[in-house]
């Protein structure tokens, strides 16, 4: 491929490089062209290495979030060079745009982006550490990390190209010991200039020495005060820890709220018309099956309306739902809050359509109401059973559950034996052997 020179960008804090617009050949498509910058005065031989360096780092990591090198030569007038797709601005264009910081969003996208990009870079065993907004390329609106100019791999046992620049990186978002000895560096250095750039985003503030961080948003300043330790044996060990706990205050902050808080929030949506909340729902009753507070104090209380809907919308995971429901309403309650547990089962009962799920929940009917001796229950219990025997075969399921609950049997026996009941009932409730 053979690239067209345009014009010479006028890039400030590009480090060791040149920026030309160009032109493919063929095909016509716009990119970069990174050249060494010639310096005269500098007759150090490390500096080609270290931007040949740059290109082998660039080129061996594919990542969406990391700059694509669409190739790279030699040229008898500049050098090497590199070319890479044209890219839309930087992230200090952005900043500069911003001077209060960018929404609260668009830091979480950008910034969530920039630590996938350096978390595959420390699992490939590169370092980047000259983390800064200007090497922040967006591409499409995509964010994507640029200029390993100074990244070295892990597994380098070379000294050599560091030792004239002890202090290499862009100051304001170096980490300490970058400053006495680059090369000795580890992934928490990058951890430290990422969280300059956090700060940066939320704040719009430029991280020079010691940010402030209680003027950053308070939902950061944990990650911050992580990010910034002085002693890097503090710090989050790689940009992947660091992830982490940005999930957390981020993208799902979710992890940081009580199931049953979540399931109140997601019943509100759909009571106000989301429907995206009943799926939510059900996946927070499922994802906690042993959460006694959502099992008892939430689900038995929902709205009767909204229990219908449920059975019907997502039967495969409202059958779940009473499976784990089950073990909980089996147990000891308040006498009142049986009545509750009762018209709750009653409603479920309502609303399913499966055969499973309506035995389980007529036997539990029948044991709760024995066990805490609630004429209440028995009433529900009798009711459900006059529903059922109307439909063909589901007769069965009320002897079965007769059958395998001799106490509950007999406390629903004469009660029930009132009601117009189908023979089999009868033959089971006047059976001494059952």
């Amino acid at each position: 491929m053979k690239y067209v020179r345009i014009r010479q960008l006028d890039c400030h804090n590009n480090g060791q490089g040149v920026i030309w617009e160009a032109r493919t050949k063929p095909g016509d498509h716009k990119v970069a062209l990174k050249y060494m910058k010639v310096d005269p005065s500098d007759t150090d031989p490390t500096t080609t290495e270290r931007f040949l360096r740059e290109i082998r780092c660039q080129s061996s990591l594919i990542h969406p979030n990391i700059v694509n090198v669409l190739g790279s030569g030699t040229s008898d007038e500049r050098g090497p060079f590199y070319a890479m797709e044209w890219a839309d601005g930087s992230l200090r264009d952005i900043l500069q745009d911003n001077p209060n910081g960018v929404s609260d969003q668009a830091a979480v996208r950008i910034f969530t982006s920039i630590v996938e990009a350096m978390t595959y870079a420390h699992q490939e065993g590169v370092l980047h550490r000259d983390l800064k907004p200007e090497n922040v390329l967006f591409f499409n609106g995509v964010p994507r990390l640029a200029d390993f100019g100074l990244g070295r791999r892990l597994s380098s046992d070379s000294t050599r190209i560091t030792q004239s620049h002890l202090g290499l990186g862009t100051m304001a978002y170096m980490a300490p010991e970058q400053f006495s000895n680059a090369h000795s560096v580890g992934p928490s250095a990058d951890v430290f200039s990422l969280g300059k750039i956090l700060f940066e985003l939320t704040t719009g503030i430029f991280p020079n020495f010691l940010p402030n961080i209680s003027k950053a948003p308070s939902k950061y300043q944990y990650i911050l005060h992580r990010c910034l330790e002085q002693d890097s044996e503090k710090r989050f060990a790689n940009a992947g820890q660091l992830a982490q706990a940005l999930a957390l205050v981020s993208g799902d902050t979710d992890l940081l709220s009580p199931p049953d808080e979540r399931a109140k929030s997601a019943l509100a949506r759909v009571l106000a018309g989301d429907e995206a909340g009943m799926p939510e729902l059900a996946d927070i009753l499922l994802s906690n099956p042993d959460d006694s507070n959502l099992y008892l104090q939430f689900l038995p209380l929902l709205p009767e309306q909204f229990v219908h809907s449920f059975g019907a919308k997502l039967p495969s995971e409202f059958a779940k739902v009473m499976i784990n429901f089950d073990v909980f309403a089996r147990g000891g309650h308040p006498f009142s809050f049986c009545d509750t547990l009762a018209d709750f089962i009653a409603a479920a009962y309502k609303a399913s359509t499966d055969l499973s799920t309506r035995k389980l929940l007529l036997e539990n009917l029948l044991e709760l109401g024995h066990s805490h001796n609630r004429w209440h229950v028995r009433d529900v219990f009798i009711d459900l059973a006059r529903e059922a025997v109307k439909t063909p075969g589901y007769t069965q399921i009320v002897v079965d559950a007769l059958e395998n609950n001799w106490a509950g049997r007999e406390f629903v026996k004469y009660a029930l034996s009132q009601q117009s009941m189908p023979q089999a009932i009868l033959d089971v409730l006047t059976d001494e052997a059952a």
